[in-house]
């Protein structure tokens, strides 16, 4: 069945990106944050010359700042640990909270301190401006 036909989703109006695919976490290389507070591991990303997106899987091990990702938005969700606050510049203190998607600017410079230890979090990064992101939690 197509998206669209039935499936409790509305019709595709554009070429959206559309990627199936099953992967177990352990098996995607990791890639250790600039910073040292972390690690990420890239599920998968725009081709080249395509608006960019990109989904990974991170672990959060120390608090500090998250890396910043300019013009892009960002779907951040915990889906291991209890989470961690987001601070701005501007004193604004964003929840990343277990299995809740967290929308922020991708180039806004963000703090991280951890609620209670190491956390893993399911990123989603986009240029809003060209195209259109979400991140829903099934049950």
């Amino acid at each position: 069945m197509a998206p669209g036909d039935d499936d409790g989703y509305p019709p595709r109006r554009d070429a959206a990106i559309l990627i199936e695919q099953l992967f177990h976490r352990d098996a995607i290389p990791v890639t250790p944050w600039k910073n040292g507070f972390g690690v990420t591991r890239e599920d998968a990303a725009s081709p080249d010359g395509e608006p960019y997106w990109r989904l990974s899987i991170a672990d959060v091990g120390e608090d500090g700042p998250f890396s910043s990702f300019p013009g892009q938005s960002r779907i951040l969700t915990v889906i291991a640990g209890d989470g961690f606050t987001l601070t701005t510049p501007a004193a604004e203190v964003l929840s990343a909270e277990l299995l809740r998607p967290l929308c922020f600017s991708g180039g806004e410079p963000v703090v991280a301190a951890l609620r209670n230890g190491p956390t893993q979090v399911f990123n989603l990064v986009y240029d809003a401006a060209r195209m259109e992101g979400r991140v829903q939690v099934g049950a």
